[in-house]
């Protein structure tokens, strides 16, 4: 996803550690899509589990670890924290 960004968008002069750490925030942001949409994936029986508490928790634990990797590389570190504070990480 970050790679694809910046060939779209035609930069040439980008830090090398801009592209992983856009790969890490475009599979958290994929995880948590798919976190929102688990009821509507299960009606529609796109998804055969049925989003119960331990479903949720699982993916509330990944997310939470995915949310502490990208705040720990963000590099605007006090922005990072008040997202995650939003977010009532």
């Amino acid at each position: 996803m970050g790679e694809l960004v910046l060939k779209v968008l035609d930069f040439q002069d980008v830090p090398e550690k801009f592209s992983p750490f856009m790969i890490h925030v475009a599979a958290a942001g994929n995880l948590f899509d798919d976190y929102l949409d688990a009821h509507a994936d299960h009606a529609s029986g796109q998804l055969a589990i049925k989003p119960g508490f331990m479903f949720k928790a699982a993916f509330q634990l990944v997310l939470t670890e995915k949310a502490a990797w990208i705040a720990a590389h963000h590099p605007n570190k006090p922005r990072a924290l008040q997202i995650m504070r939003k977010f009532h990480f």
